[in-house]
């Protein structure tokens, strides 16, 4: 996968098409077809592909699996990524993988009951995972999720007394602040996180949001120079910084941090970085194009309006290409 490798992907799609063509059998040339289709964003093309790995064994489990990642993290076809999933139980019933994977499936489908099922058979096949995963935290979040706190809290308990780290710690604090609304709880094992881990950047990011959503803004902004000094490519510490200046009527800083933002978004964001919300819901990147835009607003159109141009470029969104195309419409025709 050389060209793959430099970049070159055009090249990369004629040499594994030709590799499939002699090897028809072999998977991963399949496989790694699909991986390129999807980076360039041709879903139909990536979705034929895996239906012809399917059908080279259809009774290969491995082979529904990997479809079930494209569907489930790529497309967002849960209901396909469900059935590809359970088709690869069926034929493979102790693979503990097929399991934990449908279940965090269930849990993106907020169904919890079975989530939970599921993580506990994958535990009973595989309990090694409490070494590499941190399944006794979603089982606890699962838990969360339909009102047993008690549960919930038994289980955050166990994943911090199997490994007493950083992540433990974090989620445990967000189930205090989200679910209790103990703040005191939360703020200790905020801080048992960073002493734990005080240069891991998504640890810092969500007690950055913690802070924010619980209105102690002095505190965040602080954290947030912080973070751009841990990761300094990625924009969530800056928006973060920019929403408290806007709540605290500091436009221009808040500007200024937009500024920054928006730079290391059209820098960076091919390099996996994304922005989360108070909720830790993911922001569409165009949201943040539109915060800027809305700035200029009454004060320079030229600019207002090439922003929410420059935001249709960072949406796959139908629903928001449609809302930033009606604010073009109504605001930037000349």
């Amino acid at each position: 996968m050389s060209y793959k490798k430099l970049g070159n992907l055009d090249n990369a799609i004629i040499y594994l098409k030709k590799e499939i063509e002699i090897s028809p059998n072999y998977n991963f040339g399949y496989r790694n077809l699909g991986d390129i289709y999807v980076e360039l964003r041709e879903f139909d093309k990536a979705r034929q592909i895996y239906k012809n790995l399917i059908s080279i064994d259809e009774n290969k489990a491995q082979n529904y699996f990997f479809r079930a990642l494209f569907f489930m993290n790529d497309v967002e076809d849960y209901l396909s990524a469900f059935s590809d999933l359970s088709k690869a139980i069926d034929l493979e019933k102790d693979n503990s993988k097929y399991y934990f994977t449908r279940a965090q499936l269930n849990v993106k489908n907020k169904d919890f009951e079975n989530a939970i099922k599921d993580f506990e058979k994958t535990l009973e096949l595989n309990p090694e995972i409490i070494n590499t995963e941190y399944i006794y935290a979603e089982i606890a979040e699962c838990y969360a999720n339909f009102g047993d706190f008690e549960k919930a809290l038994e289980y955050y308990d166990m994943e911090i007394s199997s490994d007493e780290n950083a992540h433990a710690y974090s989620e445990r604090a967000i189930f205090f602040d989200s679910y209790l609304n103990d703040f005191d709880k939360a703020k200790i094992d905020f801080e048992k996180s960073i002493v734990l881990a005080p240069k891991t950047n998504n640890i810092v990011l969500k007690y950055l949001n913690f802070l924010y959503s619980n209105k102690k803004y002095d505190q965040a902004l602080e954290l947030s120079k912080k973070a751009q000094e841990i990761e300094p490519k990625d924009p969530q510490s800056d928006f973060v910084s920019a929403s408290i200046y806007m709540e605290i009527n500091k436009p221009f800083q808040a500007l200024n941090m937009l500024n920054s933002c928006i730079e290391k978004i059209i820098k960076y964001s091919g390099e996996g970085y994304y922005i989360s919300a108070r909720d830790d819901t993911s922001i569409d990147f165009s949201e943040i194009f539109m915060m800027r835009g809305n700035f200029y607003k009454d004060k320079d159109k030229e600019l207002m309006c090439s922003d929410y141009k420059e935001a249709l470029k960072y949406t796959f969104n139908e629903s928001q290409k449609e809302k930033i195309n009606l604010l073009l419409s109504k605001n930037c025709v000349n």
